[in-house]
């Protein structure tokens, strides 16, 4: 729930600050930026580790913890993380009905009611 708070307390939902977020959700929130800006978007493509990385270093202390991005970047350093090979897209047909990418935000939201 709070992997979107900010460090500097501009995030969502609750606009919490610092020792105010809770540590597992610091961990999920450079983590789960890192996995986004090195994998393939529908609107973008991967970028490169060590630009994912400096991306990181340049928002610690105001979007993320910086304590978190220094044991990320020191954990990377250990054991090398390589990107998933490049995966063709599906067929639009496909793309159309059975891919969604929450994280793309020109996706509209799509309400699913019923059981």
């Amino acid at each position: 729930m709070h992997h979107h708070e900010r460090h500097d307390g501009t995030g969502y939902p609750m606009g919490l600050a610092g020792d105010e977020i809770p540590e597992f959700a610091k961990v999920i929130a450079v983590a789960d930026a890192f996995d986004s800006m090195t994998s393939d978007r529908s609107y973008r493509g991967a970028r490169p580790v060590p630009v994912a990385l400096d991306e990181l270093r340049r928002s610690a202390g105001t979007h993320f913890d910086p304590v978190m991005v220094a044991a990320f970047i020191r954990a990377l350093e250990r054991e090398p993380w390589q990107p998933p090979r490049r995966v063709d897209p599906p067929p639009p047909e496909v793309a159309e009905t059975q891919i969604k990418d929450h994280d793309d935000p020109t996706m509209p939201i799509q309400v699913v009611t019923g059981p």
